[in-house]
């Protein structure tokens, strides 16, 4: 008996021997060892296929073996032939190069369009910038009906963007979704960034998120600029006008294992002298500047785990205009020729913080640090300006329900300026010469729900924030934006609520400093209130390859406090002097 026992244990030992050897099996990678997912493996003399698995891992079980070639192909790498003398395990590498051609699929689309979000946005992409390439990003609404570009000082060359008709101070102006362009930023900033950096750019008009402060009073406007996803490996463009102007601009993108690179370079060079219409005064600024942008990322915020964006900003530049013959470093602060100076520096830091611990919840910190340091003279007026400007914001998001979102978090600004104000020995003095502080520290706690019924026809967004102005006065900024889908061609907006600023006269209001005028404060600028409603009705139809789209708005605005400049006709030392007062309406 115990025979037939060892009898049919050996032939069990032979027989899972036999097996062992008729199972072929393996792992592929690359050039720099990474596991190549989905590789195809074919036996050749017994017609057999295999996938890689996730771990770069294939298997086949043979029932009987014959000495043949094993092929390994993976697309944009060199294919492998191995011949096999016997069943086995191989780790097979193969060599990047053999990539296939690429096969293309493009459509001309739109330059500009209206986004299906619940908030009215018009969305700015790269195929409108493309007509304003070498400019900067306030020659990127050269174009557009909805923006106004208003230049604010004709000397210097800088400008505003008006929604509504109302002054620029009332848009929240944002670079990759951070209220940023405020206080001395507002009037150089737009400058600053050249249409190169920018992916799209997204304007709303009237009421908006709560999410990224208070300051949106008639609008905002929010300037995304190039990622690694939607940014060329490799531009470069130049520019050259009649006057001698030239700009240049530069971008690159690379990645290097799970970082990404985003850079780009923007050069301006100033243009000749010209009075073509014979005033005595230069027809352009010359304006040297040189700017550049960084991004850095890893993972993706719409993937579980951490992600985050870094991006770094930094801009010197100096703008001279006034009359043919000024030259600043001889005529600055003097009566011998009339003309404005500005030299300036401006680095700031963005960076964005995510973390999802499933597909519905996650919790992100966004925040930037900005200083901007300033020299300028204005005829006989010197004016030198420093601030600090930082900004946090700690947000929890959850899906709630099919298709529901609730929002909530607190925020944090911190705003500290220095501006200082001083006439030369040659001028009348004026009342307003001093050293002027501006410290707002404005903490914030906000939360935001959006709510979508009936199908998604009817979308709402209502939301709350309180913010503590001054020190000591919280202000609640409640509003309310709604969407009714009539029919697939018809759509209904409305939106409703308040908005609330801190005021800054001298950086905000450059035509203070430059009209050489005396200012009289007639009151203490406290923060400015608004209460915006506003209706949108919207039609888009498609036939083919034709598009039209037609829609109609109405906004009003009512302000609580509102700081106006007022010139008088009363003389004052021998100027018309500037009032400053609130008023209501």
């Amino acid at each position: 008996m115990k025979k037939w026992f060892y009898f049919i244990g050996i032939q069990l030992i032979l027989v899972n021997l036999n097996y062992s050897q008729l199972t072929i099996d393996g792992h592929i990678s690359g050039t720099n060892n990474e596991k190549l997912v989905g590789a195809t493996v074919y036996l050749v003399n017994q017609n057999l296929t295999a996938v890689t698995d996730n771990d770069g891992h294939f298997s086949m079980s043979l029932q009987t073996f014959k000495p043949g070639s094993l092929i390994v192909t993976y697309v944009g790498y060199v294919s492998d032939t191995t011949y096999l003398m016997e069943p086995g395990h191989f780790d097979i590498a193969l060599k990047e190069g053999a990539a296939l051609s690429e096969l293309q699929v493009t459509a001309r689309g739109v330059g500009t369009g209206i986004d299906k979000g619940i908030a009215k946005i018009e969305t700015i992409n790269q195929l409108e910038l493309t007509k304003d390439a070498c400019c900067d990003l306030a020659g990127c609404f050269n174009t557009q009906g909805s923006v106004q570009v208003n230049t604010t000082n004709v000397l210097t060359n800088t400008k505003e963007l008006r929604l509504l008709g109302f002054s620029g101070v009332y848009n929240q102006l944002m670079i990759d979704g951070m209220p940023m362009l405020m206080g001395n930023a507002f009037t150089y900033g737009l400058g600053h960034l050249s249409g190169t950096f920018v992916d799209q750019i997204m304007v709303a008009k009237g009421t908006t998120s709560v999410l990224q402060g208070s300051e949106a009073l008639t609008g905002q406007i929010n300037i995304m600029l190039k990622k690694y996803a939607n940014s060329e490996a490799v531009l470069f463009n130049s520019y050259l006008n009649t006057m001698g102007e030239m700009q240049l601009n530069a971008n690159i993108s690379f990645q290097q294992g799970p970082f990404k690179f985003t850079q780009g370079i923007h050069f301006v060079t100033p243009n000749h002298r010209q009075d073509i219409d014979g005033d005595g005064f230069m027809d352009m600024a010359q304006i040297n500047r040189f700017s550049m942008y960084q991004t850095l990322e890893t993972g993706d915020v719409r993937e579980k785990g951490y992600s985050t964006l870094s991006t770094f900003l930094f801009t010197r530049e100096k703008r001279t205009g006034g009359m043919m013959g000024y030259k600043p470093e001889l005529h600055a602060g003097t009566r011998l020729s009339y003309g404005q100076n500005i030299e300036l520096s401006q680095p700031s830091i963005l960076s964005k913080h995510y973390y999802r611990w499933n597909t519905r919840q996650g919790i992100g910190a966004y925040g930037f640090l900005q200083l901007h340091n300033q020299e300028s003279w204005f005829g006989l007026m010197q004016y030198n300006a420093k601030m600090w400007h930082g900004w946090v914001n700690l947000q929890f998001e959850s899906m709630w329900g099919k298709e529901n979102l609730f929002k909530a978090g607190l925020s944090y600004r911190h705003l500290h300026s220095e501006e200082r104000i001083q006439w030369s020995k040659e001028s009348d003095q004026r009342n307003f010469a001093g050293l002027y502080h501006i410290a707002d520290y404005i903490p914030g706690i906000f939360a935001e729900n959006t709510l979508n019924l009936w199908d998604n026809r009817i979308s709402m967004i209502t939301g709350l924030r309180v913010d503590r102005f001054n020190g000591n006065e919280w202000i609640p900024t409640p509003r309310v934006l709604v969407k009714y889908l009539i029919n697939p061609e018809w759509t209904l907006r409305l939106s409703g609520g308040r908005g609330v600023r801190a005021v800054r006269i001298f950086s905000e209001y450059p035509t203070i400093i430059a009209s050489n005028r005396n200012v009289v404060f007639e009151q203490t600028p406290r923060a400015e209130q608004s209460w915006n409603t506003g209706v949108s009705l919207n039609f888009a139809k498609q036939w083919g390859d034709w598009n039209l789209n037609l829609g109609g708005d109405l906004y009003w605005t009512h302000f609580e406090n509102q700081v106006f400049l007022i010139s008088t006709l009363i003389r004052h030392r021998f100027l018309f002097p500037i009032r400053l007062i609130s008023l209501k309406g």
